[in-house]
């Protein structure tokens, strides 16, 4: 600096050094030394910043980008998710058809095995009698026994589906289950036929 230049952004103040790059005179607040040796102006300072940035990343040719890939663990969890989802679909399923009457006299018949058949048919025998005694006569079926509310809820559904066999005659009625044919519930009580006693 042989000629005493001032700074071209305050040219007020005395150079103390020049850009490396461009060569205008910078004063000391204006000059941007750097760790290698050499002096820059803002401008040049903020390329060579962007610059060693740039040249810092990893090219994609060294390390090229890879793609987001599904691997098992998420596939397996998915599986388990929707498996899960399925149980529960289903769980709730049935208990929704276990809530509602059985739609099949098959499964009304089971229904009736599976209680005891001496209670089916006195419950049954007995709305039928709470029938005659508030009409002076014996229903025609049985479901105008249920008809009137005569017959209890679990009981409704099979005595209608379930097999029973009603028949009414002039002076009373006899009522038969298929699952125990050796019943009969009449006018009397229940009685078992083979023996012919009352119960």
């Amino acid at each position: 600096m042989k000629d005493k230049k001032h700074c071209f952004l305050h040219p007020e103040r005395e150079a103390v050094a020049e850009c490396s790059v461009c060569g205008k005179p910078l004063c000391e607040e204006c000059a941007i030394y750097e760790d290698d040796g050499k002096v820059y102006c803002s401008t040049h300072a903020a390329k060579k910043l962007v610059l060693d940035y740039t040249l810092a990343r990893p090219t994609h040719e060294e390390e090229p980008r890879k793609k987001p890939v599904i691997g098992r663990p998420v596939i397996r969890r998915i599986v388990i998710m929707m498996s899960l989802a399925l149980v529960v679909g289903i769980a709730e399923y049935t208990t929704y058809i276990s809530l509602r009457e059985p739609a099949y006299p098959s499964a009304c018949a089971a229904n009736i095995g599976s209680t005891d058949s001496k209670l089916q048919l006195a419950m049954v025998g007995t709305s039928i009698e709470r029938y005659q005694i508030m009409h002076g006569n014996y229903p025609p079926d049985i479901i105008a026994v249920i008809e009137e509310h005569l017959l209890p809820d679990e009981f409704r559904f099979p005595a209608v589906h379930g097999g029973l066999v009603y028949h009414r005659s002039k002076g009373g009625f006899t009522l038969t289950s298929p699952v125990a044919p050796n019943l009969v519930f009449t006018e009397k009580g229940l009685i078992r036929s083979e023996k012919g006693e009352t119960r």
